[in-house]
């Protein structure tokens, strides 16, 4: 009998985040805020290529001799998991803030968070 892998869905959100720096005493932090708000824009370019790309699909066509068309991947594809990997990158740069600057009133409470 295969033993299943567990499957963990961790997504953090812009609230989670502040929530988690609040109750780290890091809500006016500088370094927390500026990679906070690095993390929004990355979030609103990754809805924003989300969006057209459903809206317009995922292929594009151009026509160069003559009337043919040729058809290829949508170039807003390419760009995709280089902006999921931005984000992830600066998901954990942003709990690396909050768990080596932050000053939790206790630090079991913060893991629990972080965990779930």
């Amino acid at each position: 009998m295969a033993a299943k892998a567990k499957k963990t869905a961790k997504y953090f959100d812009i609230q989670d985040f502040l929530d988690m720096a609040s109750a780290c005493g890091l809500e006016d932090n500088p370094l927390f805020l500026q990679t906070l708000k690095n993390y929004e824009t990355i979030q609103k370019s990754l809805a924003l290529i989300n969006g057209i790309i459903e809206g317009e699909g995922s292929t594009v066509s151009k026509e160069y001799v003559k009337g043919r068309e040729n058809v290829y991947a949508h170039p807003l594809i390419k760009e995709l998991p280089k902006q999921i990997e931005a984000a992830n990158k600066v998901a954990h740069t942003l709990l690396d803030i909050i768990a080596t600057l932050g000053r939790p009133e206790k630090q079991d409470e913060l893991m629990e968070f972080i965990k779930r």
